[in-house]
């Protein structure tokens, strides 16, 4: 694992050069003369950016426009010279302290700006600060985006030379038995993958019906309301072969959440996926899996119970475990003083109607997606709904910008490519200085339309910029009295009809846990007292249980298993669906760990030895345990694309093949058919088809310069000093992400 607080000296620099003159002893073309002509012209790469910057400043705007080409031209040059390991490391950690320094020039700029925007004419502060904006963003956007694409080639050509050496080393035609345990969408996917590779697979599912919790009407799987909506795209929510319909005319729900899809509407994709894949013949619905056991020579016996109460053991090559993430509810611990049955205490698990609480006064314990959901939904007939938040919130609007959009619809490719500390930015920038810019260019401007949004109905700021939303936003997320240094360590919830309840007076939030629950009354830690309570509602989620799995493993930590997915201790089993991301859709994940599986299983991917796995998953912990407490572990799709499947797209190639399609798929948002482009079971005209969809996929182009200009904003009221540091960043973090790497890649 590469240091991420590296500092260039000189004593490194005589490193990388003296491993650069040992390469020249093999390769003539590597002379001391290409090494001083490196640094010549990674100076005047630097020199030409920051004279483009200096330019722009004084107004000299073609003077600015040569610069930027020259900085260009020399980055090319430059390029060219790098074919050796060591240039490359030289080049890469140099470019990493240059870069740096660059943005904390731009913090400056950006400080300057904001201060005469508070002197200047306001016309004239736009002028200037909408200026500098395109002009730091061809620097930056242009430059360094551009220039790391020719380190892409490279890079790329070793990813894959990585994954050749793992294919075929076993006899593929061996067809091999396979039992799915869970019929939910991870156990969908990964029957169909398994399948698609031969595999002769049967699919365990104790309900009637396949679907798991998007099941609503059977009552095993029930943990949704009917009228949930998904806190996800619908566009990074479908599998990479088999896009979701875009419209759906035929049903009202869809039309609530363009951007989300329904409860009816999941089902009924799900519906679809195995009709088109032919899996319902795969399913025995109906059976429970009792137990699991290891067989003498490395199988897996599996008892399960039908129906009619008969018990059946099967003998399986390998085991899919996808019983999902909400299998048990977290019990609630209260201190009960009365054994009264006037309160009725129940869980969000069995909640079917909200007229079951109408004219009752509700308390509903927790503030996840769901509970926020279905507060909102009570609230509408119960005549007062509490809510108890224990742990800090982070507050985020389902749509946004009065454009029917997720957040994550924006969370691009060119996005997740950006340094971590600017991607954590953008995502409170989204929700901190949107409201305020559409609010004010509206009331005060008059303007119709802010890069591309309109602004007519007004929806644009209004769950944005109410003064409800910024109470429950600073109330339960920053001033929580649970509120860490850093709010990604809590919940982050995103939704919208909580909004609109609060503002009518039906919702009430309490920061304080229940200490005594009465007859008819909640204690809270604080010593707040709610009285004449009707109903308690406990909606803290679940936890993953499996019983059926041999002794010790029952329960266990999901980060105790090799990329959340194969566990040391349990050959021949994988786990598929127990990777819940903090940004992203699960789905993603899901066929992503299902076609790795897939390629394992047919011998076609190795995986690490015990020894190896354990030290990879100890490193991961150590790393992760700190930053997610709450065991939410960063979207790992890309690393497992392209570390693991190789099915990365290649992106130069794609550049060179279709600029539109590489456009719409940087610039769209992240969903797995760019992982159908190549590698196994690839379809590069369905994917082709998918990106080609503009009007579902990619916002105007106004919106991403708006994008960049906001990276480069960011920390408006920071002095230098204030600037993180650079201990706190990885070279990778600049010069390996560039188009390529969402959150957990190289670190995974």
């Amino acid at each position: 694992m590469q240091d991420s607080s590296f500092i260039f000296t000189e004593s490194t620099s005589s490193r990388f050069i003296q491993q650069s003159e040992n390469t020249n002893k093999k390769t003539p073309f590597l002379s001391q003369f290409n090494v001083h002509r490196g640094w010549f012209l990674f100076l005047l790469y630097y020199f030409s950016c920051y004279i483009a910057l200096g330019f722009f400043l004084y107004r000299f705007v073609g003077l600015n426009y040569i610069s930027i080409a020259l900085s260009l031209f020399a980055s090319i040059q430059l390029l060219r010279l790098i074919p050796s390991q060591g240039i490359r490391e030289l080049v890469k950690k140099i470019n990493y302290t240059c870069v740096l320094w660059f943005y904390r020039v731009n913090y400056l700029c950006t400080l300057s700006i904001s201060i005469s925007l508070c002197l200047a004419p306001f016309a004239a502060c736009i002028y200037i600060a909408s200026l500098y904006g395109i002009t730091a963003s061809l620097v930056t956007g242009v430059g360094l985006l551009f220039i790391f694409l020719f380190v892409l080639n490279r890079r790329e050509a070793e990813d894959n030379r990585a994954v050749e050496e793992v294919t075929n080393t076993v006899d593929t035609t061996v067809k091999k038995t396979v039992a799915v345990i869970g019929g939910g969408v991870a156990g969908i996917v990964a029957a169909k993958e398994a399948m698609e590779e031969g595999h002769e697979v049967v699919v365990y599912e104790q309900a009637s019906c396949l679907g798991g919790v998007w099941n609503s009407g059977d009552s095993l799987s029930k943990r949704t309301t009917g009228r949930t909506f998904s806190s996800s795209s619908r566009h990074n929510s479908f599998f990479g072969d088999f896009p979701m319909n875009p419209s759906r005319e035929d049903n009202a729900l869809s039309q609530t959440y363009p951007s989300h899809y329904s409860e009816a509407d999941y089902r009924e994709y799900l519906f679809q996926y195995t009709e088109h894949f032919d899996l319902v013949k795969l399913f025995k619905f109906n059976t429970s899996v009792e137990s699991t056991e290891r067989t003498k020579d490395g199988k897996w016996e599996v008892k399960v119970r039908n129906q009619d109460g008969v018990v059946e053991t099967n003998i399986h090559d390998f085991v899919i475990v996808s019983t999902g993430l909400n299998h048990q509810s977290h019990a609630l611990k209260l201190s009960q003083t009365s054994n009264s049955n006037k309160l009725s205490i129940g869980h969000s698990a069995t909640y079917r109607d909200k007229e079951d609480y109408r004219d009752k006064k509700v308390v509903i314990v927790g503030m996840g997606e769901s509970s926020s959901d279905l507060a909102a939904e009570v609230a509408s007939v119960a005549k007062e709904v509490h809510v108890i938040v224990r742990s800090p919130v982070l507050l985020l609007p389902r749509n946004t910008f009065g454009q029917n959009l997720a957040p994550d619809h924006k969370l691009s490719r060119l996005i997740l490519s950006c340094p971590q500390y600017m991607r954590t930015w953008k995502l409170l920038s989204q929700t901190a200085m949107h409201g305020p810019l559409y609010w004010f260019a509206s009331k005060f401007l008059g303007l119709k339309n802010v890069f591309g949004v309109s602004l007519e109905d007004g929806k644009a700021y209004d769950d944005n910029w109410s003064w409800e939303w910024w109470t429950l936003f600073y109330k339960l997320g920053f001033f929580h009295p649970k509120a860490r240094w850093s709010l990604t360590r809590g919940q982050v919830t995103k939704t919208a009809p909580i909004v609109d309840a609060y503002r009518k007076g039906k919702l009430h939030f309490h920061t304080q846990d229940i200490q005594t629950l009465n007859d008819s009354s909640v204690l809270l830690e604080d010593g707040t007292k709610i009285e004449n309570v009707d109903a308690l509602v406990n909606a803290t989620g679940y936890k993953s249980v499996w019983p059926f799995l041999p002794a010790g493993f029952a329960e266990h930590d999901n980060r105790d298993r090799y990329r959340l997915v194969f566990h040391p201790e349990l050959p021949n089993m994988a786990f598929v669906g127990f990777c819940r991301g903090a940004v992203g859709s699960v789905m993603q994940a899901m066929e992503m760990q299902s076609r790795w599986i897939a390629l394992a299983i047919s011998g076609k991917r190795q995986l690490p030895d015990k020894p190896q796995m354990q030290e990879k998953i100890a490193e991961h912990k150590q790393r992760m345990v700190g930053k997610w407490p709450t065991k939410v572990t960063m979207v790992y799709v890309n690393a497992l694309a392209r570390q693991e499947i190789g099915c990365e797209p290649k992106l130069s190639k794609l550049f060179s093949a279709s600029p539109k399609i590489w456009y719409y798929l940087i610039a769209g948002p992240y969903c797995n058919a760019m992982y159908r482009f190549r590698g196994p079971h690839a379809n590069p005209e369905l994917a082709r088809k998918v990106y080609e969809e503009k009007p579902q996929l990619v916002l105007p182009l106004e919106f991403y310069l708006q994008q960049v200009l906001e990276l480069l904003l960011g920390y408006l009221t920071k002095f230098w000093s204030s600037v993180p540091p650079l201990k706190f960043f990885k070279q990778s973090s600049i010069a390996c992400r560039t188009f390529v790497t969402p959150f957990l890649d190289l670190e995974y």
